[in-house]
């Protein structure tokens, strides 16, 4: 996923294609610089496409010790993002399109306990789907 190989690849056999990228359970494992040169790199690779991911707010990121299933592993989140706005000031052609929060969806699922506790912000709000467009070709930002 970080070596540009298999980008090299796929814009050589598809040169005008459009794609959509999904990560899933994966980006919050890794640190920002590295998520950020994803991100960069598929925009630079594929304007025209969509990008896919799950983040973890930067709160949960902290609580991978508490995680339901992350605890049991070494793993640790290394990276979350609260707003998802951020990746459109690092990244200059992307433009965000939807956020889907995973407490919105399946509720019957959750039960009683997660129904109450996903009216609280801080926990609604603490995982979630992001969608952005790669529109227009890749230009180097600054960040302050």
């Amino acid at each position: 996923m970080m070596d540009t190989e298999w980008l090299d690849m796929l814009a050589i056999n598809h040169p005008h294609g459009s794609f959509i990228f999904v990560f899933e359970g994966v980006l919050m494992y890794f640190p920002e610089d590295q998520v950020k040169a994803v991100i960069i790199n598929l925009s630079r690779y594929f304007p025209n496409s969509e990008i896919h991911f799950d983040v973890v707010s930067k709160w949960m990121s902290r609580q991978s010790h508490r995680h339901d299933t992350v605890k049991y592993v070494k793993a640790k989140f290394r990276w979350g993002m609260d707003n998802a706005t951020d990746a459109e000031r690092r990244v200059s052609n992307i433009k965000h399109q939807e956020t889907f929060y995973y407490m919105d969806y399946e509720k019957q699922r959750w039960g009683i306990k997660w129904r109450i506790i996903s009216m609280i912000p801080a926990f609604r709000n603490a995982s979630f789907i992001l969608h952005y467009d790669v529109v227009g070709e890749w230009q180097k930002v600054r960040i302050r």
